[in-house]
């Protein structure tokens, strides 16, 4: 049902159509995904997985080449007819990769530069923010590049607060990872660290935009005759050399 919706969506036929559909998908990816989700939900549901998304999407075109909603559509028990590909979800730390991105950009850091992996209290009209590592632990100073390597949750907050809010979700925006149905202040610092919800579509989409220098990508289930990169950069290619170090 997702197939023939998106692909009516981007110019197909109709309701009453009953000819056959050219897609992107690969019969042998999809079936490797088939039997990964199998496996994974095996070994997790145990621990409380009620279910699994996947997307495989060729990095250069934006081809969906596989394309799992649920590990089965009929089983009622774990809700398997819900799309959970389309479905909202917190970001967790996903999104981090493309802060650090965005502090480059910006001329904010450079790749020298260090961020203070130490406690860290924030005031804001809430009241204080004592937000802290999944593990409990602190590295103290680190290289930019290090402190995105290992996902630390404190100097992602550092980034974003250097950035700044309201600058780290119009960015959210402009990469499709934020509807704008909220205000930036609404988020605050949790911007950072899975505030925000979003799909595994709009995930694969903005992770395609990293994967080709930043320039704009979109999904598809639809096979392209002839594929020409988006000439829309929503990231820059280089890296920053002017930022000092902070």
């Amino acid at each position: 049902f997702r197939l023939l919706h998106t692909y009516q969506e981007e110019g197909g036929p109709g309701d009453n159509f009953t000819g056959p559909i050219r897609t992107s998908l690969h019969p042998g990816v999809q079936h490797f995904i088939n039997r990964k989700a199998a496996a994974a939900m095996e070994e997790y549901r145990p621990f409380g997985a009620g279910n699994i998304a996947i997307i495989v999407a060729d990095a250069r075109t934006g081809g969906i080449l596989g394309y799992i909603g649920s590990q089965d559509y009929y089983d009622k028990k774990n809700a398997g007819a819900i799309n959970y590909a389309h479905e909202p979800r917190s970001s967790g730390s996903t999104l981090k990769p493309f802060f650090y991105g965005l502090g480059l950009d910006t001329d904010v850091f450079s790749p020298a530069s260090i961020l203070a992996d130490l406690p860290l209290s924030i005031l804001n009209t809430k009241g204080e923010y004592r937000p802290g590592n999944f593990d409990h632990e602190y590295l103290g100073p680190l290289l930019y590049r290090r402190a995105l390597a290992n996902s630390r949750t404190i100097p992602a907050i550092r980034v974003v607060d250097k950035i700044g809010i309201e600058g780290s979700y119009e960015f959210l925006k402009n990469l499709g990872l934020a509807s704008g149905d909220k205000t930036a202040a609404y988020y605050g610092h949790g911007l950072a660290i899975g505030g925000v919800y979003i799909t595994l579509e709009q995930l694969i989409r903005a992770y395609g935009i990293l994967a080709n220098e930043g320039r704009d990508f979109s999904l598809s289930f639809t096979p392209l005759e002839k594929y020409a990169p988006s000439s829309n950069s929503l990231i820059s290619r280089g890296e920053s050399t002017t930022a000092s170090n902070r």
